[in-house]
């Protein structure tokens, strides 16, 4: 029988770095049975990369992304644009799959509250300071109840956006992570949707991948709302003055050595190990060619 101190020992192994499979229940080892399989997995996520890639045509790009809104790299978006081909090759599509999970998991909570309306629905904004229309996909639209919504009027539709995070600064504070929220491209991104449907609240709904814990932010149709989305077509606006131009510089303050250029694991054997790049790193960082689809 498995007791408080068997219990209290294995958790003080794990979070020492031991090994997770001790000898529970009594002498049975599960070492003997069980084995990671790390060939085989990377066979398997090598095969999705190949599966996702294969046979893919360049298609030139003829719209802004909402999701885009505030893109921090301007010289990133001019590839994207001209259809380059990314010179590290190194997309986590898992990294999808779990946002997938993570937004049904917000959306089932609106259902189970009565507020559901429609999800996933498509806009298109045609604002007349840009050559190329702004495209998006809203996560969740619902409509408001007092039990839920009680910083605004009852029975009027709002929009969701879901987002998940990492757990920044957690070893520093149980709240440090909000400190790095709401970020200002999703507030862009919602902003934009809020004024496509002419809706006066929306929230950002945020998700902590580590500790499982979420948290909410409402924006009003008040203050500077405006003002920020002029900023946002702004942006859009100084990124097709740039597409005729020719290739733009690594943006000032890019060294390489942060995000969005790389970002590294916080494990003490892995510190100096990327744990993924752009994919454009090797162009910018390495002097790598690129080739452009539509130069």
């Amino acid at each position: 029988m498995t007791t408080l101190d068997d219990l209290r020992r294995k958790a003080e192994a794990v979070a020492l770095g031991e090994a997770a499979f001790l000898s529970e229940p009594g002498d049975i080892d599960l070492k003997s049975f069980v084995e990671e399989d790390p060939e085989g997995q990377a066979a398997l996520d090598a095969n999705m990369q190949y599966m996702m890639t294969v046979g893919k045509v360049p298609v030139r790009r003829d719209a802004h992304w909402a999701s885009g809104a505030f893109s921090p790299c301007g010289r990133r978006d001019w590839l994207d644009f001209h259809g380059a081909i990314p010179t590290d090759a190194n997309m986590n599509y898992d990294i999808f799959g779990m946002g997938e999970g993570i937004e049904d998991q917000i959306v089932n909570k609106y259902i189970l509250a009565g507020q559901y309306v429609r999800v996933q629905d498509r806009i298109t904004i045609n604002d007349p300071r840009l050559r190329m229309p702004i495209v998006g996909k809203m996560d969740l639209l619902i409509r408001s109840r007092r039990e839920f919504d009680l910083l605004f009027p009852d029975d009027e539709l709002v929009a969701v956006e879901a987002k998940s995070t990492k757990d920044f600064g957690e070893d520093y504070g149980w709240n440090v992570w909000k400190k790095y929220l709401p970020k200002k491209e999703h507030v862009g991104q919602l902003v934009l949707y809020m004024k496509f449907f002419r809706l006066h609240h929306g929230y950002l709904a945020y998700y902590n991948k580590q500790r499982s814990i979420t948290v909410r932010y409402l924006v009003t149709r008040r203050g500077d709302f405006e003002r920020f989305y002029d900023a946002i077509i702004q942006r859009y606006m100084e990124t097709e003055a740039s597409l005729a131009g020719p290739e733009p510089g690594i943006p000032e303050g890019f060294k390489g050595r942060a995000f969005p250029c790389v970002w590294f694991s916080r494990s003490p054997d892995h510190k100096n190990v990327p744990a993924g790049t752009c994919q454009y790193f090797s162009h910018c960082f390495a002097e790598h060619p690129i080739e452009l689809a539509f130069p």
